[in-house]
């Protein structure tokens, strides 16, 4: 049968049985009455027990010993239309384990919880510090506490257990109430495993304990922070579904996030992501001619073409010889044309701004300087007249170099030593010969050395597009 069961106010205090009629309870499941009942009683039965303020209690009397315990001694399992609201910072502590099972509840607002285990099929919702391991095949529901007087409590729902299972956390929306919370919540995780999908909603906040203990996925929209206790981030860029996020040129952690986050910014302050607008931006860029001697600060246009995550670009058809430097991030980068006469000498610099960024240089040879995000680097071995020798500098893990007019077929690949290059740039240099003729095609990795060739930090390939073979030379996240 249903029924409610409320003990409000600190110290307040409920007794079941006792005495006087001789009954004795436990308590080990609660739950509401069959759905089918529905029908007859005009609504939903629902069975709840509420203990609202510290030390608030109900006892079940216990004949054998002649005493009264606490629900929490006996009560493992939470049913369907059952609800336990552990309120107003009281907390629950027990060595049972507890099991809410499809349509039943746990509500907090809570102090600390700690239990013998934790298996959620229906939901866990509110705030509170549980300190034991969640198994979440149903729904976490991460809201702002509010107290009794209406006032919202800046309290977090923080799992410092593992966080395991199938289920799905999300933000703000009061399942019991069956409203959207206004203020944003925040979640704190230590450990999580891949089948957690963390939804969410614009004003909240995931704080990861051990960023690379998080093998979760994120879905944040725009105003949501992730917060990285104990790390310093420079910046963060989503690379194809993965958060990679650097101090510096040092990446400190990569997270899974969902794929409409891919037109999201991201600003990194201290510990603190923020996801943010990506809108299409103008730019700014320098354009440091060696051939006139001038160097110019340059507007771009938005960014129009087909790479998610870029807002901006500059497209320079020239023969000079010129090194173009981004002022904004996540930028497309053009110097030269297919099929023009382009610089014998040209480079490309996004180290300044950083993100994630084209740099896109048909000169006959190309000095390319890539940043700390994830950077696509094009060179075009097409239209060269002469043998080149380009160099990619700051290529690290996610970086690709695509060179342009190379097959497997006429072309082969040798690494000739590590010790080539101009000076602050020398590194690993391959170079790629023809099977017939004689123009070659060079390119330095600056910082790479001989042992890389074969240790699993470089992907050598051949492939084509629309017609166009090229060489790809991609870089791997250490083993």
């Amino acid at each position: 049968t249903d029924g409610i069961y409320s003990s409000v106010g600190p110290d307040s205090v409920i007794e079941l049985g006792g005495t006087l009629q001789g009954l004795n309870v436990d308590i080990t499941k609660m739950q509401g009455p069959p759905i089918e009942s529905t029908a007859t009683l005009g609504f939903i039965g629902w069975t709840e027990l509420t203990l609202d303020g510290p030390n608030a209690q109900i006892y079940q009397w216990q004949t054998a010993t002649s005493t009264y315990i606490g629900i929490e001694a006996t009560l493992n399992d939470i049913g369907a239309r059952g609800t336990l609201d552990v309120l107003n910072g009281r907390n629950y502590s027990t060595t049972q384990s507890l099991t809410v099972e499809a349509q039943g509840m746990l509500n907090l607002q809570a102090g600390t919880v700690t239990l013998g285990g934790l298996t959620v099929a229906g939901i866990l919702q509110g705030t509170g510090t549980i300190t034991n391991a969640v198994v979440n095949n149903g729904t976490i529901d991460v809201l702002a506490g509010v107290l009794a007087d209406g006032t919202t409590k800046a309290t977090v729902l923080d799992i410092a257990g593992a966080l395991s299972g199938t289920g799905s956390v999300v933000f703000d929306h009061d399942e019991k109430a069956g409203t959207v919370v206004a203020t944003g919540g925040t979640l704190m995780v230590g450990t999580v495993a891949a089948g957690q999908n963390i939804v969410m909603n614009g004003d909240d906040t995931l704080v990861l304990a051990q960023a690379g203990a998080f093998l979760g996925t994120i879905d944040a929209k725009i105003g949501d922070r992730i917060i990285l206790q104990g790390m310093t981030a420079t910046s963060a860029v989503d690379n194809n579904g993965t958060l990679v996020i650097s101090n510096g040129t040092a990446t400190v952690a990569t997270l899974k996030v969902a794929g409409d986050m891919a037109s999201d910014s991201f600003t990194a302050s201290g510990s603190i992501i923020t996801v943010g607008s990506a809108a299409a931006t103008s730019g700014q860029f320098t354009v440091d001619d060696s051939t006139t001697k001038q160097v110019t600060t340059v507007a771009g246009v938005p960014y129009n073409g087909p790479v998610a995550g870029l807002t901006s670009q500059y497209v320079f058809p020239t023969t000079d010889q010129v090194m173009v430097k981004a002022q904004t991030p996540n930028v497309f980068i053009q110097v030269g044309q297919l099929g023009q006469k382009n610089p014998l000498i040209a480079g490309i610099d996004v180290s300044a701004a950083n993100g994630n960024n084209v740099l896109d240089c048909y000169a006959n040879s190309s000095f390319l300087i890539d940043g700390t995000g994830i950077d696509q680097n094009y060179i075009d071995a097409r239209g060269a007249t002469q043998n080149s020798w380009s160099t990619v500098v700051n290529f690290h893990a996610g970086d690709n170099v695509t060179i342009w007019g190379l097959t497997a077929q006429d072309f082969t690949l040798q690494w000739i030593g590590d010790t080539y290059g101009a000076d602050g740039a020398k590194g690993l240099t391959g170079v790629y010969t023809p099977n017939t003729g004689t123009l070659a095609i060079g390119i330095t990795l600056a910082g790479y050395t001989m042992a890389d060739v074969s240790n699993g930090k470089l992907t050598v390939s051949y492939n084509q597009i629309d017609g166009n073979a090229y060489a790809s030379i991609h870089a791997n996240t250490p083993a």
